[in-house]
């Protein structure tokens, strides 16, 4: 499915402190909501609010490195003050994780108790893997022998224990990590990889969810060549160059920055961030102070964004009551 805009968007203007204040406002309201719903699954309810607080803590990290050797420019913004844009990069790859994170939270709400369990048991799975890799590097050496021998089994216990992860379970885990053959006993009681954003458009096949993810997912991909390195990433390093940069003037190297970097690292990442809470709204779906300032977030969004629009438009407007929207 290609989405196909009907209408254009508006001048793309957007006072990004005043977003950013209140996308931290509706995520905590809506962190809060969930932690005082009884009725939904008691590990759902104690995981899921940290989940969506990361957005907010992502998105400062992201405004941290955006504005990092910028803060002249920021503080005296009608001056010519160029603008450094070493790092500017570096925040797309904070804002790849945001997107990454609304693949995450549409498949725990879809099925909490099913899936907050596999969340927690390939986390788990993770770091058992790695104690038994470092045991592996430096359990012969003494001064870890305490570590190996008594701190991390005490950690690794208690996390396993409250990550639902049975013993056969964590015997698989070590038989795989040295490679050793699975007896046909445990071959069922291997743990499985919480899916990618991919996957999870496999495992949301067919919902109301598959059509927002796979026009989300076309935005993560592009985004990924940020994390994985691509010639995209070092785009701002060449036009800083003194030598490749040479012919390309101040206004078009800001013009890029801005309309590359700078826009589309805080926008995405809000959206994100309001896509996330959006999903959210099955379980709190009659609190109006949230839908109130949700819905007043999209209207700016969409009035500007193309990927606000799409995503609006396929997923988003569905999930409020008609009487709102």
């Amino acid at each position: 499915m290609i989405y196909e805009a009907e209408s254009d968007i508006g001048d793309g203007y957007f006072n990004c402190a005043e977003l950013s204040s209140q996308m931290k406002v509706v995520t905590n309201r809506i962190r809060f909501a969930i932690e005082s719903k009884n009725e939904l699954d008691s590990e759902f309810r104690q995981t899921f609010p940290f989940l969506l607080q990361s957005f907010v803590t992502t998105h400062d990290s992201i405004l941290a490195v955006i504005r990092f050797g910028n803060n002249e420019k920021y503080e005296r913004p009608n001056e010519d003050i160029k603008t450094n844009m070493l790092h500017g990069s570096d925040a797309m790859s904070l804002v790849r994780e945001q997107v990454e994170k609304v693949f995450t939270v549409a498949l725990l709400c879809h099925e909490p108790e099913k899936w907050i369990r596999e969340y927690l048991r390939d986390d788990w799975k993770r770091v058992y893997e790695r104690e038994l890799h470092q045991k592996a590097t430096t359990g012969r050496l003494e001064r870890f022998q305490h570590f190996h021998n008594e701190e991390a089994p005490f950690f690794i216990e208690g996390l396993r224990k409250t990550s639902y992860v049975t013993e056969e379970e964590k015997t698989v885990v070590e038989l795989q990590y040295r490679d050793e053959p699975i007896p046909d006993k445990l071959k069922d009681h291997k743990i499985k990889m919480f899916p990618t954003p991919s996957l999870v458009i496999d495992r949301l096949k067919g919902t109301t969810s598959e059509a927002f993810l796979r026009m989300l997912y076309k935005e993560y991909r592009y985004i990924c060549g940020y994390t994985h390195v691509g010639p995209t990433k070092l785009q701002l390093l060449m036009i800083s160059d003194r030598k490749l940069g040479k012919g390309i003037s101040s206004h078009d190297k800001e013009l890029y920055y801005r309309t590359a970097i700078e826009e589309p690292a805080i926008i995405t990442s809000i959206t994100a961030a309001l896509a996330a809470c959006t999903e959210v709204l099955r379980f709190v779906p009659h609190d109006v102070d949230i839908l109130e300032i949700l819905i007043s977030q999209w209207e700016i969004l969409r009035n500007g964004s193309f990927l606000a629009k799409s995503l609006w438009d396929l997923r988003a407007e569905s999930m409020f009551p008609r009487l709102i929207g």
